[in-house]
């Protein structure tokens, strides 16, 4: 039983309340109890917040989905090709198709590694800035371009940079052209060797090739270094005459030049006596009169050599 006053239980014996004194009645108090001040809220209190305290919840739960449906992205990428061209649809997209994304700087895809990309996302009258984590990578291996076949004097060293180029995001690979394994140009003969060129990123472009070694004349080995100058610039030997012309100027080293090649009737090579290889069309030979030079050589001294041995 209970007081009526307190609302404190009591013992069924007992004539009145032990904690406020009142005394007992004789009938059992069986409604529920209201307490105040710093009492125990009633059951009915508790009946009533349970369900409100519930109604929140879902009610701002439901707020942040809609909000973070409005207002969220999607990650497309979060890794950039060195080099390329990025849109906004190639890194984030928004959730919502009202959503609107701004960039507020620019990814440099010229630079390697981490950088922040700022933007603005806006839906309605809702606009938020966020930042977004972009790492710009290098994939692409490099690019080694030249002959598959080439050809070089016995004794003469092999310097790859002389008939291949390298191209790749990073710069300076010419000199970095790795041959595996080393020609032996003391022997006559053909090998084939693989060519490689790393970048910074680790990546590797390789070419196969192969290396013939050849024994030559003095004007064959002219002739040569024209043809291999010819094939760097033309990427092969296509255009090159069945007979390749040696002239050598009327006096040694004039105007720096030591001989003319002609490889065909429209190209000609100044091999110059400091080594440079220089090539001249018919309209450019005119220009700089270097055809009248050419036609005085002729006269005193010109080499008929067969390309058939410095090309296959």
């Amino acid at each position: 039983m209970f007081c009526t006053n307190c609302g404190c239980e009591i013992k069924e014996e007992s004539a009145f309340c032990p904690k406020c004194g009142k005394v007992v009645s004789d009938t059992e108090n069986t409604q529920d109890i209201s307490i105040t001040g710093r009492k125990v809220p009633s059951k009915r209190t508790l009946r009533l917040f349970i369900p409100i305290a519930i109604l929140l919840v879902v009610v701002l739960t439901v707020v942040v989905i809609i909000y973070n449906a409005m207002m969220g992205v999607k990650v497309i990428n979060n890794k950039v090709e060195a080099g390329s061209i990025v849109q906004t649809k190639d890194i984030i997209i928004p959730r919502s198709s009202n959503g609107i994304i701004r960039f507020q700087n620019e990814l440099d895809t010229s630079k390697l590694g981490q950088q922040a990309l700022q933007y603005t996302i806006e839906n309605g009258i809702l606009s938020i800035n966020r930042h977004i984590e972009i790492e710009v990578i290098d994939t692409t291996a490099p690019v080694i371009s030249g002959p598959e076949n080439i050809k070089v004097q016995k004794g003469e060293l092999f310097n790859p940079a002389d008939f291949y180029s390298v191209t790749d995001f990073d710069d300076g690979l010419e000199n970095s052209i790795v041959v595996t394994p080393e020609v032996n140009i003391n022997v006559v003969g053909s090998s084939k060797v693989q060519l490689s060129a790393k970048d910074s990123s680790g990546n590797i472009g390789l070419l196969d090739i192969s290396v013939q070694v050849i024994e030559l004349t003095a004007d064959e080995q002219l002739a040569l270094k024209a043809i291999n100058k010819y094939v760097e610039n033309n990427g092969s030997t296509d255009g090159v005459a069945s007979t390749v012309i040696v002239y050598k100027t009327d006096a040694a080293g004039t105007n720096g030049v030591d001989y003319y090649v002609e490889i065909n009737s429209d190209v000609l090579y100044a091999i110059y006596d400091d080594g440079e290889i220089k090539p001249f069309t018919a309209k450019e030979a005119q220009s700089q009169l270097v055809l009248k030079l050419l036609f005085m050589a002729v006269e005193m001294d010109g080499t008929e050599v067969s390309s058939s041995k410095l090309v296959d």
